[in-house]
Protein backbone atom coordinates (compact mmCIF):
# COMPACT_ATOMS: atom_id res chain seq x y z
CA UNK A 1 0.00 0.00 0.00
CA UNK A 2 1.50 3.33 -0.97
CA UNK A 3 1.17 6.55 0.96
CA UNK A 4 -1.30 7.76 -1.64
CA UNK A 5 -3.48 4.69 -1.07
CA UNK A 6 -3.21 5.20 2.67
CA UNK A 7 -4.11 8.86 2.23
CA UNK A 8 -7.13 8.11 0.06
CA UNK A 9 -8.18 5.25 2.33
CA UNK A 10 -8.29 7.53 5.36
CA UNK A 11 -9.36 10.63 3.40
CA UNK A 12 -6.80 12.81 5.16
CA UNK A 13 -3.48 14.26 4.18
CA UNK A 14 -0.69 12.07 5.45
CA UNK A 15 2.08 13.66 7.49
CA UNK A 16 4.87 14.94 5.18
CA UNK A 17 7.51 12.79 6.88
CA UNK A 18 5.53 9.67 5.98
CA UNK A 19 4.90 10.67 2.38
CA UNK A 20 6.40 8.48 -0.33
CA UNK A 21 5.82 10.73 -3.31
CA UNK A 22 8.55 12.08 -5.56
CA UNK A 23 9.05 15.82 -5.73
CA UNK A 24 7.19 15.97 -9.05
CA UNK A 25 4.13 14.31 -7.48
CA UNK A 26 4.56 10.84 -8.99
CA UNK A 27 4.47 7.79 -6.78
CA UNK A 28 7.72 6.12 -5.83
CA UNK A 29 6.08 2.74 -6.27
CA UNK A 30 5.73 -0.02 -3.73
CA UNK A 31 9.22 -1.46 -3.83
CA UNK A 32 9.91 -0.46 -0.26
CA UNK A 33 9.51 -3.94 1.20
CA UNK A 34 6.30 -3.13 3.07
CA UNK A 35 7.58 0.08 4.63
CA UNK A 36 4.61 2.01 3.29
CA UNK A 37 2.26 -0.44 5.05
CA UNK A 38 4.04 0.32 8.30
CA UNK A 39 3.83 4.03 7.53
CA UNK A 40 0.10 3.68 6.96
CA UNK A 41 -0.25 1.88 10.30
CA UNK A 42 1.70 4.64 12.05
CA UNK A 43 -0.43 7.22 10.30
CA UNK A 44 -3.57 5.48 11.55
CA UNK A 45 -2.11 5.46 15.06
CA UNK A 46 -1.45 9.20 14.77
CA UNK A 47 -5.04 9.70 13.64
CA UNK A 48 -6.38 7.73 16.61
CA UNK A 49 -4.23 9.71 19.02
CA UNK A 50 -5.46 12.91 17.40
CA UNK A 51 -9.05 11.72 17.74
CA UNK A 52 -8.46 10.94 21.41
CA UNK A 53 -7.00 14.39 22.03
CA UNK A 54 -9.87 16.02 20.12
CA UNK A 55 -12.44 14.11 22.19
CA UNK A 56 -10.74 14.98 25.48
CA UNK A 57 -10.56 18.67 24.55
CA UNK A 58 -14.03 18.90 23.00
CA UNK A 59 -15.91 17.15 25.80
CA UNK A 60 -13.49 18.17 28.58
CA UNK A 61 -12.79 14.60 29.66
CA UNK A 62 -9.47 14.63 31.55
CA UNK A 63 -9.94 11.02 32.63
CA UNK A 64 -9.06 9.91 29.10
CA UNK A 65 -5.79 11.85 28.83
CA UNK A 66 -4.65 11.48 32.46
CA UNK A 67 -6.69 8.68 34.05
CA UNK A 68 -6.77 8.32 37.84
CA UNK A 69 -5.59 4.99 39.28
CA UNK A 70 -9.15 3.78 39.92
CA UNK A 71 -10.09 4.57 36.30
CA UNK A 72 -7.08 2.56 35.09
CA UNK A 73 -8.35 -0.35 37.21
CA UNK A 74 -11.73 -0.08 35.47
CA UNK A 75 -9.99 -0.08 32.08
CA UNK A 76 -8.07 -3.22 33.08
CA UNK A 77 -11.32 -4.91 34.15
CA UNK A 78 -12.84 -3.93 30.82
CA UNK A 79 -9.94 -5.43 28.89
CA UNK A 80 -9.79 -8.67 30.90
CA UNK A 81 -13.45 -9.32 31.74
CA UNK A 82 -15.72 -7.38 29.44
CA UNK A 83 -13.93 -7.63 26.09
CA UNK A 84 -13.86 -11.47 26.07
CA UNK A 85 -17.59 -11.43 26.79
CA UNK A 86 -18.49 -9.42 23.65
CA UNK A 87 -17.96 -12.11 20.98
CA UNK A 88 -19.62 -14.75 23.17
CA UNK A 89 -22.63 -12.51 23.76
CA UNK A 90 -22.78 -11.49 20.10
CA UNK A 91 -22.93 -15.16 19.11
CA UNK A 92 -25.61 -15.97 21.70
CA UNK A 93 -27.81 -12.99 20.83
CA UNK A 94 -27.36 -13.56 17.09
CA UNK A 95 -28.29 -17.22 17.40
CA UNK A 96 -31.18 -16.32 19.70
CA UNK A 97 -32.81 -18.25 22.50
CA UNK A 98 -29.53 -19.32 24.13
CA UNK A 99 -30.49 -19.53 27.79
CA UNK A 100 -26.86 -20.29 28.76
CA UNK A 101 -25.97 -16.61 28.16
CA UNK A 102 -28.23 -15.53 31.01
CA UNK A 103 -25.74 -15.91 33.88
CA UNK A 104 -22.74 -14.41 32.03
CA UNK A 105 -24.92 -11.51 30.85
CA UNK A 106 -26.15 -10.83 34.39
CA UNK A 107 -22.54 -10.85 35.66
CA UNK A 108 -21.43 -8.60 32.80
CA UNK A 109 -24.27 -6.09 33.18
CA UNK A 110 -23.97 -5.76 36.94
CA UNK A 111 -20.19 -5.37 36.66
CA UNK A 112 -20.44 -2.63 34.04
CA UNK A 113 -23.21 -0.80 35.88
CA UNK A 114 -21.27 -0.80 39.14
CA UNK A 115 -18.16 0.57 37.41
CA UNK A 116 -20.00 3.29 35.50
CA UNK A 117 -21.76 4.70 38.56
CA UNK A 118 -18.50 5.94 40.19
CA UNK A 119 -17.46 7.45 36.84
CA UNK A 120 -20.74 9.37 36.62
CA UNK A 121 -20.36 10.54 40.22
CA UNK A 122 -16.78 11.64 39.49
CA UNK A 123 -18.00 13.67 36.51
CA UNK A 124 -20.73 15.32 38.56
CA UNK A 125 -18.91 16.02 41.82
CA UNK A 126 -15.15 16.15 41.24
CA UNK A 127 -13.25 19.44 41.26
CA UNK A 128 -11.28 19.35 38.00
CA UNK A 129 -9.49 22.68 38.59
CA UNK A 130 -6.24 20.94 39.63
CA UNK A 131 -6.36 18.57 36.65
CA UNK A 132 -3.52 18.61 34.11
CA UNK A 133 -6.02 18.57 31.25
CA UNK A 134 -9.10 20.79 31.23
CA UNK A 135 -12.15 19.23 32.80
CA UNK A 136 -15.78 20.29 32.91
CA UNK A 137 -16.33 23.50 34.86
CA UNK A 138 -19.96 24.40 34.26
CA UNK A 139 -22.96 22.19 34.86
CA UNK A 140 -23.64 22.25 31.13
CA UNK A 141 -20.17 20.82 30.41
CA UNK A 142 -20.64 18.20 33.11
CA UNK A 143 -24.01 17.16 31.67
CA UNK A 144 -22.52 16.99 28.18
CA UNK A 145 -19.79 14.63 29.42
CA UNK A 146 -22.38 12.73 31.44
CA UNK A 147 -24.37 12.19 28.23
CA UNK A 148 -21.31 10.45 26.72
CA UNK A 149 -21.02 7.99 29.62
CA UNK A 150 -24.73 7.40 30.39
CA UNK A 151 -25.32 4.82 27.60
CA UNK A 152 -22.63 2.69 29.25
CA UNK A 153 -25.00 2.47 32.22
CA UNK A 154 -28.32 2.27 30.40
CA UNK A 155 -27.41 -0.55 28.01
CA UNK A 156 -26.13 -2.91 30.74
CA UNK A 157 -29.22 -2.16 32.87
CA UNK A 158 -31.37 -2.99 29.83
CA UNK A 159 -29.44 -6.26 29.36
CA UNK A 160 -29.87 -7.06 33.07
CA UNK A 161 -33.62 -6.45 32.97
CA UNK A 162 -33.93 -8.53 29.81
CA UNK A 163 -32.05 -11.43 31.38
CA UNK A 164 -34.07 -11.26 34.60
CA UNK A 165 -37.56 -10.87 33.18
CA UNK A 166 -37.54 -12.29 29.64
CA UNK A 167 -39.12 -15.70 29.21
CA UNK A 168 -36.63 -16.44 26.43
CA UNK A 169 -33.63 -16.25 28.75
CA UNK A 170 -35.24 -17.28 32.04
CA UNK A 171 -36.01 -21.02 31.93
CA UNK A 172 -37.30 -20.96 35.53
CA UNK A 173 -40.43 -19.04 34.51
CA UNK A 174 -41.40 -21.79 32.07
CA UNK A 175 -40.97 -24.46 34.76
CA UNK A 176 -43.14 -22.52 37.24
CA UNK A 177 -45.98 -22.16 34.72
CA UNK A 178 -46.18 -25.92 34.15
Amino acid sequence: MTATNCRSKHKRKILPMLDTLNRDGTETGNSDGGASDRKCAFYTLFQLQGLLKWYAARFKDPMIMDPPAWFKAFILCEALLQMPFFPVAAYAFYKGGCSWIRTPAIIYSTHVATTVIPILAHILFNDFSASTYPGPKTMSERLSLLAIYTPYLLIPVWILLTMLFSETYNPDKEKKRR
